[in-house]
């Protein structure tokens, strides 16, 4: 993330690298976020927080995505990026500059799970204390065939009831099934990406 402490992408510059073990590289002053340009792979989601306790969606937070529809490639073979020339209103993911002449807030939700555009949030005085880089559980999933992602569903509706480990074999397996019966030449592999997502899944 390159981030400017003015609109338009100027003023003071800051840089942020985010690794994918939760290591960064650079910090960002607290109060000095106004626009910025995000690079990150598909699939990623960038969550702009103005108070980073529990109950932060109750105040002015924006959400950003990487997608394929709404990034622009890099020149030189690197990850696709997006422009915020305003952090507080909603511009084309490509401009350079805020259009001063058409004006609008981003999509508003009330909460991140309602989400569904490139960027959305709850407006406000966006003065951001919080950064949050985490994988986009919707994005990713679109990309999936449609037996992983039901899959995927079905425990995390499990997760909201507490269950035992041992209760992940009743969706592997059907699971298996499924893609054997299909003819899925990789449906061993599927399986166990599939099992591997589940166990870092938080149960809640």
């Amino acid at each position: 993330m390159v981030c400017y402490s003015a609109r338009n992408l100027s003023g003071k510059r800051s840089q942020i690298r985010v690794f994918p073990g939760g290591n960064r590289k650079g910090d960002l002053p607290a109060g000095q976020l106004r626009s910025m340009i995000v690079r990150a792979p598909y699939g990623i989601r960038v969550i702009l927080i103005a108070d980073p306790g529990p109950n932060w969606e109750a105040s002015p937070w924006r959400c950003i995505r990487v997608l394929e529809a709404h990034s622009l490639l890099s020149d030189h073979k690197g990850m696709p990026g997006i422009r915020i020339p305003d952090l507080a209103l909603l511009d084309s993911h490509e401009a350079k500059k805020t259009d001063d002449f058409m004006e609008s807030s981003y999509p508003m939700v009330e909460r991140l799970a309602d989400g569904t555009d490139w960027t959305f949030g709850r407006t406000g005085d966006l003065n951001v204390k919080l950064i949050r880089v985490e994988r986009d559980r919707v994005a990713v999933d679109s990309a999936l065939p449609p037996a992983d992602a039901l899959a995927r569903e079905i425990w995390r509706q499990l997760c909201r009831r507490e269950p035992d480990r041992a209760q992940l074999s009743d969706v592997a397996g059907p699971l298996q099934r499924v893609l054997v019966d299909a003819g899925e030449l990789d449906a061993t592999r599927r399986v166990r990406e599939f099992e591997q997502w589940a166990e870092t899944c938080k149960l809640s």
